[in-house]
């Protein structure tokens, strides 16, 4: 399988689908509603998906904008709504997150703890970042073991019906973690993770690509109160679209505010909005502009300005719920989870089932200017609370950074050990991805052999003209030392040692 160089544009549209679906009863048919943001307004289509998809919920498509697949935290179901291959018991493993609802057609119910990034050098990998629970612990009541977790999808398999590579495996394994989020690098192609802990008061930020963890590091900055007596209380988390911005929402002890750097995913210049009281349950979006910071609080919806020293004072109240409800009576349509949509509008699922969501159709504008419309989309079929989590996928590379750039150069990688020849993970264990130079990849009659502990050929292959990354699987490989070369016309280009361990 040969790894393509893909480097993000503007042309990005990752996001232009959101799928839902629910039926009263719990069991299929789930009466979908497939929303398409590429058409203003919004295209909306009614249709039946078999599995539910209200709690941790994301949909994907292709750069351009094609639909790919959709997850609701237990399932992984392609374009034509079929399982994909391996692409069941997500969240779920017996003995380890031992919830057997979980990872079937039912909704994994922890809403915004699930997004999907695309590959940053093969444009055929989706790589779910979901966070479950393993239990509680009775000393401490509502303290969770929540790991992180990566589950990879490559859709060039089975003839574009797609496959899941692995699942559920572990990328930071934490107590009291709460809603990740996630922004590109500086570099424009890479990714940072940031999962709060309100256990020890910390960040757990991740760099990662499709090598995996690239670097990883906790941070203890801000405030966070006493985590037995004040749990963190809803708000998602969630960057601004240029990445300077990072907030932790919380409905109990207040909205914290940092800013981010996207050079080396520290967090910094604390802000605490504090609380008078406990907010209802809302949601948590930032304008396009990334001025404009909005929280929802089931009947209230307020804007805060980012760019004011004091972000605190400058809230405004841009929206108070008018008393709509379809279904009447209980179907209320509040402000509840929010998230910034490709056509640049911030839309609003209600705190439970309705018909209809609510967005804010020009966020960028200060106060009431930016038009909170109620129940302005109407929907086919019940949407139930939760919106998808979408990281800005059209984020570039920070211009001027002392980290914008993507590689060495050529002149650069003739000096690296090795001839500029790199195999990681290593030590590996069921896979390992190949990395040439780019001086390499200009023939088409590169090709790679890896040696076993005793000598022996026990893989080959040829790498494609202008691939830089090549993934190799390791699968029936017994542990031990083994040697990589890779030729061109015969003659060794580079050597490097690949250490695989079960």
């Amino acid at each position: 399988m040969a790894l393509l160089w893909a480097v993000p544009a503007q042309a990005q549209k990752h996001d232009r689908f959101w799928i839902s679906g629910y039926s009263l009863n719990s069991w299929p048919p789930y009466l979908a509603n497939i929303i398409d943001f590429a058409t203003s307004p919004p295209t909306v289509k009614a249709g039946v998906i078999p599995i539910e998809t209200w709690g941790a919920t994301c949909t994907m498509s292709d750069a351009e904008g094609n639909l790919l697949f959709y997850t609701n935290g237990g399932q992984v179901r392609n374009k034509n709504h079929q399982l994909i291959e391996n692409g069941d018991s997500l969240n779920f493993s017996p003995g380890e997150y031992p919830i057997p609802t979980y990872g079937t057609q039912l909704a994994f119910p922890l809403t915004e703890t699930l997004f999907i990034l695309p590959g940053t050098h093969n444009r055929n990998w989706y790589h779910i970042i979901h966070q479950t629970f393993v239990y509680c612990g009775p000393a401490l009541p509502g303290i969770c073991l929540r790991p992180l977790l990566h589950t990879l999808v490559d859709m060039s398999s089975n003839n574009g019906a797609g496959k899941v590579i692995f699942k559920n495996r572990p990328l930071v394994n934490a107590w009291a973690m709460e809603y990740p989020a996630a922004t590109r690098h500086a570099n424009g192609r890479d990714w940072w993770i940031v999962v709060p802990d309100y256990l020890t008061a910390s960040y757990h930020t991740v760099l990662f690509n499709d090598t995996g963890i690239i670097d990883s590091f906790t941070q203890f900055v801000g405030y966070k109160p006493d985590p037995t007596v004040k749990r963190d209380a809803g708000g998602t988390n969630v960057f601004s679209p240029d990445g300077s911005v990072y907030v932790d929402s919380d409905a109990r002890n207040g909205h914290r505010i940092f800013d981010f750097d996207r050079c080396t995913g520290r967090l910094s210049n604390f802000r605490w909005i504090q609380l008078p009281a406990q907010q209802p349950f809302g949601g948590v979006a930032i304008s396009p502009n990334s001025r404009f910071l909005y929280i929802t609080a089931s009947v209230w919806a307020m804007q805060y300005d980012l760019w004011e020293l004091d972000v605190a004072a400058s809230v405004d109240t841009v929206a108070v719920w008018d008393g709509f409800c379809s279904p009447c009576p209980g179907a209320n349509t509040t402000f509840g989870e929010c998230q910034l949509a490709m056509d640049g509008k911030i839309y609003v699922a209600p705190n439970n089932g309705t018909y209809f969501l609510n967005y804010i159709d020009k966020p960028d504008l200060k106060g009431k200017d930016c038009n909170m419309v109620q129940h302005g989309l109407q929907l086919p079929n019940w949407y139930v609370l939760a919106t998808p989590v979408h990281p800005n996928y059209r984020l570039g590379a920070l211009k001027g950074s002392p980290c914008d750039t993507l590689t060495v150069n050529a002149a650069e990688a003739s000096g690296l050990p090795n001839g500029g020849l790199r195999l990681y993970p290593n030590p590996a264990q069921d896979h390992v991805m190949l990395e040439l130079p780019e001086t390499w990849t200009s023939h088409a009659t590169t090709q790679y052999r890896i040696y076993g502990p005793t000598g022996t050929l026990v893989q080959s292959g040829t790498v494609a003209e202008n691939v830089k990354m090549v993934f190799l699987s390791l699968a029936g490989l017994p542990e031990g030392l083994y040697i990589c070369q890779v030729l061109r016309d015969g003659q060794v280009l580079g050597t490097a040692k690949l250490s695989i361990v079960k």
